[in-house]
């Protein structure tokens, strides 16, 4: 009896250690079945898989014996770290992050042969050459997407290599994608964390203002500052990258708001482009209130951020607070709410209002670009890291053209579709109404674009149409011609 009981335990321990070993075999496989499949040389097989750009230029392509890359060589430089290699050195790039896309497995069929497998990235070689060649042999890294779509237009990494002619020795740091594997101290764009921060928190802070001698104490530690900016209001501050008015806020804020804004806006977390993982950030909160704390809102101590983060953080601002997640791959579905639309309007306007009053709008003619800069100084005699945020909210021109020109069509046809008693009045309210509409996107720089002349015949044209109830009907849209045909000018420029 005893014997038989043995048999039976020992009988059911196997079953229960053969039943283990199944679901630790179907996890695995599900985890790792695309590793396996693809271990085994693919050049065996009969296949074609190639990678191109949005343009179709072709990246790489492998399969049926050969295994190439771009023809040219500075292509293959300039997007040497989105397309990766066949032996995985640069573990996030198309070439290893999508290979099942590339090979056509499947978890229940494997990999089926196929032929003329193409997979598209949104990448476009064209603005990857023009970037790489920008870096200029410096350490580096730029990353453009469409905060509309998602689509990631240009992902370049410095230093990089030609995968198919490799140096005996490699540069340091060749192989790793600084736009989404590495992090840096970000020096004053995180005054964009700070502020966005203080925005919510801080009442009454577009009422405040903010005084600067050219350096501040906090605690025995001298925080020094890039000039004397005097009496500022938040909106100068963030334009004068004043460390005093920012030390100030973030001791008012303290370390638990500013960590929690960072990890919310996703600069602390790692964080998904596609498949690929990127590095997560850090922001270590000084709970004693020192010159530490202060020094960590405005984007020194021990404050690190993913380019990758940070452009995304730009996207929200642009976007109304909306983040349309960027992807290589297409199209973007899906959208991440990091903050309120009136907040990234604040911040968005800030921002504007920083290139055009602190770099000058004349710097970037036909553009209507918002934009934070930062400098982070990293100690032991090296270079500092230079840092540029920002996006181009080309759709707020088109809004404030449909806008201002609506406005002349009630009186176009002859006669007043609104009844008044007296038309000249009306023109004359037209005529303000126009003039502040036009002030009001003048003081914003989104019209700033076009050239003096013909904002100031605009100008003068709504006033003189405006105020005199000119039996000329035509003369009512002659100023708006003149934008019409500014707009027109403008446009070409931008789109060649």
């Amino acid at each position: 009896m005893k014997k038989v009981s043995l048999r039976a335990f020992s009988a059911l321990l196997m079953a229960f250690l053969i039943v283990i070993g199944l679901f630790v075999y179907i996890g695995r496989y599900i985890k790792d079945g695309e590793m396996w499949a693809l271990y085994f040389d693919q050049s065996t097989s009969g296949s074609t898989y190639t990678l191109t750009d949005c343009n179709g230029t072709v990246l790489a392509k492998m399969g049926g014996g050969e295994k190439s890359y771009a023809e040219n060589a500075n292509t293959r430089i300039a997007c040497y770290h989105v397309t990766g290699d066949y032996t995985g050195n640069v573990g996030t790039g198309a070439l290893s992050s999508f290979k099942s896309k590339l090979s056509g497995f499947n978890l229940i069929t494997g990999i089926e042969e196929q032929e003329d497998v193409n997979l598209q990235l949104t990448v476009d070689t064209d603005l990857n050459l023009k970037a790489y060649e920008a870096l200029n042999g410096r350490k580096g890294a730029v990353m453009v997407y469409n905060y509309k779509t998602g689509e990631v237009l240009c992902m370049v990494s410095s230093p990089s290599i030609d995968p198919l002619n490799p140096p005996e020795t490699l540069p340091d740091g060749a192989y790793i994608n600084r736009c989404i594997s590495a992090s840096f101290t970000p020096g004053s764009v995180f005054k964009l964390v700070t502020l966005t921060a203080a925005l919510e928190n801080i009442d009454n802070i577009y009422h405040r203002t903010f005084s600067c001698a050219g350096s501040v104490d906090v605690k025995g530690v001298k925080i020094n500052c890039t000039g004397v900016h005097g009496q500022q209001t938040i909106e100068q501050a963030l334009s004068n990258s004043c460390n005093c008015a920012f030390a100030e806020i973030s001791l008012e804020l303290g370390p638990d708001i500013i960590a929690q804004y960072a990890e919310k806006l996703g600069i602390t977390t790692s964080l998904k482009l596609d498949s690929i993982s990127t590095q997560a950030g850090n922001y270590d909160k000084d709970s004693s209130m020192s010159a530490a704390m202060a020094w960590s809102g405005i984007g020194q101590y021990n404050d690190l951020v993913c380019p990758y983060a940070m452009m995304r953080l730009a996207g929200a601002y642009a976007n109304g607070g909306t983040v349309v997640e960027p992807s290589l791959l297409g199209q973007s579905v899906k959208t991440t709410q990091l903050l309120s639309s009136d907040t990234a309007q604040k911040v968005a306007s800030m921002m504007n209002y920083n290139v055009v009053y602190h770099y000058g709008q004349e710097r970037f003619p036909g553009l209507n670009i918002s934009a934070k800069t930062g400098t982070a100084e990293v100690g032991d005699g090296k270079a500092a890291h230079g840092w540029v945020v920002g996006f181009l909210a080309f759709l707020i021109f088109f809004a404030a053209f449909a806008f201002t020109f609506a406005w002349p069509g009630l009186f176009v046809s002859g006669k007043s579709l609104i009844a008044v008693p007296r038309r000249s009045q009306m023109m004359a309210l037209i005529g303000i109404v126009r003039l502040s509409v036009l002030a009001f996107f003048l003081k914003e720089s989104v019209l700033l674009a076009f050239p003096i002349p013909v904002l100031i015949a605009v100008l003068i044209l709504s006033v003189v149409t405006g105020i005199m109830a000119f039996s000329v009907q035509f003369l009512l849209v002659l100023p708006y011609v003149i934008l019409v045909a500014g707009c027109v000018s403008e446009l070409v420029k931008i789109l060649r």
